[in-house]
Formats: C-alpha cells, sequence, structure tokens
C-alpha cells in the first residue's frame, strides 16, 4: 500500500520479548531463592513395598 515494511518492527518486538524474558530469568537465577529452609530437623517416614522381591523405598514427608 504505502511501501511500508513490518519486518524490522517484527524482529524488534521479538528481539524485546526475548530481552524481557532473559533479564526476568537472570534475576530469578541470581535473586530469588525456592529453598525451603527449616529450623527443625526433617525426619522422613520410610515406606518399604516389596513386590516381586524387589524392594522399592519411600521417603515421605510431612508438615507438621
Amino acid at each position: 500500500m504505502y511501501g511500508l515494511d513490518l519486518r524490522p518492527l517484527i524482529w524488534l518486538g521479538v528481539v524485546m520479548a526475548f530481552s524481557v524474558w532473559g533479564i526476568w530469568e537472570l534475576v530469578d537465577w541470581l535473586f530469588i531463592d525456592d529453598a525451603i529452609k527449616t529450623t527443625d530437623p526433617i525426619v522422613p517416614e520410610l515406606e518399604i513395598t516389596v513386590k516381586n522381591n524387589l524392594i522399592d523405598t519411600l521417603y515421605v514427608y510431612r508438615v507438621d
């Protein structure tokens, strides 16, 4: 119509989207800790299953 090529704008949008996504992943990796911290010792319950002479051990952690 007017000879306007939208491909550079699309590429700019893609680059900006990946940049925002990458910055968020970097912030998540550096500053957001998803560890569970406790001052009490955690003792699991053991559930042992024997089936066809194979022993399967399952460790169950419960929140009191």
